[in-house]
């Protein structure tokens, strides 16, 4: 991330750390590597110009962003590209245990990803 959208985040938008909000300055690949803890929902808009970079394509950062995923957990991908280039991330997703499903021609250009994983319960019955 880049520093000075963390300072418009402060000036435009009041948008600060604080009891309930921590923000971090890094690469998002390298942190989801880092990091341990589990969120209910994932937000992933990852773009220079009109595309994604390679490495947030790649099995290893889909299978550390499955990782990430709490219980009943969610993910939304905001992804420029067509479902075809998409099919690793599908498959990641899937193997760790979400439904996963694409949603093509969001404001007539972009794809979504979607991804949510089952409950304990509902896996099991």
């Amino acid at each position: 991330m880049d520093p000075v959208i963390i300072e418009i985040a402060d000036t435009e938008f009041g948008i600060r750390p604080g009891k309930d909000l921590q923000i971090e300055c890094m690469d998002a690949a390298e942190y989801v590597i880092r990091k341990t803890r589990k969120f209910e929902l994932i937000l992933i808009d990852l773009f220079i110009d009109d595309k994604v970079p390679g490495k947030f394509l790649s099995r290893e950062f889909w299978k550390a962003i499955a990782g990430k995923t709490a219980e009943k957990g969610k993910i939304i991908f905001n992804a420029f590209e067509d479902e075809n280039k998409l099919a690793v991330i599908r498959e990641e997703l899937e193997s760790a245990g979400l439904a996963v499903q694409f949603f093509p021609k969001i404001n007539g250009s972009n794809m979504m990803v979607y991804g949510e994983r089952k409950s304990n319960d509902e896996r099991n019955s």
